[in-house]
């Protein structure tokens, strides 16, 4: 026989406490209402207990399915201390968020994966949107996309490292940075995430819970970023649409994206990939919504390739900067392995290599093609 719930007293004023109350009072179970609000059990109960902090829309959903009057309940939603001070909803996306992020040491930490970047040049309006992304409009999932060599894991790992510097005033509890290059299964990923910082807190988790189910608890009541690199190395190539196609065997992480991008949490993950997951995302993400993808185009302009190569002592008439930019396509990788040539072989002159330089250099596209 299960545990009965306590029962509480009419008077209360705290939050958690009327909702768990309206429910006892209405008979209805948590496994019940869980399936009403599309919520887990586990959640509603760990709310319901003090032990988390009820979203708006969670508030709504038990005014709704419990048939209580309108704002019975959110009225009290101010009254609920939140780890770091009184939570706002975000205009932007819908999610709870800090009014004031404050910067703090995160002594939880699994980073030794992430580039370190010492230094940082162009990408100024994508480092600024991420930032805002990640920190400001507190989005749950985000795609950074591009071909080889563009600079996705610079921009993010740059990013990382300042809110790890504490450069950045940030809430974030818990961060960790992994690869898929071995195309590791969600299971893997998520078993060395719990591990490394939750593995005290194993008893929490209901044996029937899936890994999955695992993690987003970890993320609805802790603020939690989380890195997955390489994520190219989980499709076997592209499909029709032109997404990525998951390996026979790595179909889970299909599910985990929809997950995560659907899920109420506090949490945000980031992936970087040459390819573009598919449908998962795209059908979630939006401009004012949580789940976002940001895709990195080449360097175009002749300001940003100087800037980038600058110490390389590269010389040349903009026409002939023009002409390099477009026949590599902007892109960062290409430019920094061409100007050891440029200037090894051809003293720096650029309009010089432009003229001989393919027989000399040779093919790029073969390297920036691999995964």
């Amino acid at each position: 026989m299960g545990r009965k719930d306590n029962p509480i007293s009419d008077t209360t004023d705290n939050l958690q406490a009327r909702m768990r109350q309206a429910r006892q009072v209405k008979g209805i179970s948590l496994t019940a209402l869980a399936a009403k609000t599309g919520f887990t059990k586990g959640h509603l109960s760990s709310i319901e207990n003090g032990s988390g902090t009820p979203s708006e829309d969670l508030i709504r959903a038990y005014e709704r399915e419990l048939e209580l009057e309108a704002n019975s309940l959110m009225t009290l939603l101010g009254d609920v201390s939140a780890p770091r001070g009184r939570r706002h909803r975000s205009a932007a996306n819908g999610k709870v968020s800090s009014p004031e992020h404050r910067a703090h040491s995160i002594k939880n930490k699994d980073i030794v994966n992430a580039p370190v970047i010492k230094q940082f040049y162009g990408r100024r309006e994508e480092y600024a949107d991420l930032k805002k992304w990640i920190i400001d409009d507190r989005c749950t999932l985000i795609s950074v996309v591009g071909m080889g060599g563009m600079g996705k894991t610079t921009l993010v790992a740059r990013l990382i490292g300042q809110i790890d510097k504490n450069t950045i005033n940030h809430d974030f509890d818990y961060i960790a940075w992994y690869s898929l290059q071995d195309a590791p299964s969600v299971s893997e990923i998520i078993e060395r995430f719990h591990n490394k910082f939750f593995l005290d807190q194993s008893s929490r988790f209901k044996p029937e819970h899936s890994e999955v189910d695992t993690l987003i608890e970890l993320f609805s009541h802790n603020r939690c970023l989380l890195v997955l690199d390489d994520y190219e190395y989980v499709f076997t190539g592209k499909n029709s649409s032109g997404a990525g196609q998951y390996k026979e065997m790595r179909t889970d992480y299909a599910k985990l994206l929809q997950r995560v991008g659907e899920g109420n949490h506090e949490s945000c993950l980031i992936l970087i990939s040459r390819e573009r997951p598919g449908e998962e995302i795209r059908r979630l993400e939006g401009p004012t919504l949580p789940v976002r993808s940001m895709e990195l185009a080449g360097m175009m302009t002749v300001g940003e390739v100087k800037s980038f190569l600058e110490g390389e002592k590269l010389f040349g008439t903009d026409e002939t900067w023009k002409e390099l930019i477009e026949r590599y396509s902007g892109n960062p990788l290409a430019f920094k392995l061409i100007a050891i040539s440029i200037r090894e072989v051809f003293g720096g002159n650029i309009a010089t290599f432009l003229l001989q330089g393919e027989t000399t250099f040779g093919d790029l596209s073969a390297l920036l093609d691999e995964p």
